[in-house]
């Protein structure tokens, strides 16, 4: 578990990197914690796109997008669901990966 949480803390840095301000990277860390508590108390650690992007929007601004995005990424795998057999469904989730479950 040390050694995953070393790993995403790297990721993190790595996520962050084009920022140079102490305090972007630190809030990074944050909301990194933020989207993987919020995934963990999801059934199964999933949780559909827009919900994800819902629980986040009033957290980040439209300078963060690609941050947040890349945070995403550092904890969960985007899974893409095929519609069903009457063409309704589909979309798209976030699952928590192993290591931050």
């Amino acid at each position: 578990a040390a050694a995953a949480a070393a790993a995403a803390a790297a990721r993190v840095d790595a996520a962050a990197a084009d920022v140079e301000s102490t305090e972007t990277q630190v809030s990074a860390e944050l909301l990194l914690r933020d989207v993987v508590a919020f995934l963990h108390a999801r059934p199964e650690g999933r949780a559909p796109s827009g919900l994800v992007v819902d629980a986040f929007q009033d957290r980040v601004g439209p300078t963060q997008h690609a941050l947040f995005r890349r945070l995403l990424k550092v904890a969960a795998t985007l899974e893409k669901n095929p519609p069903n057999a009457a063409g309704r469904g589909g979309g798209a989730a976030w699952v928590l990966k192993d290591e931050f479950r």
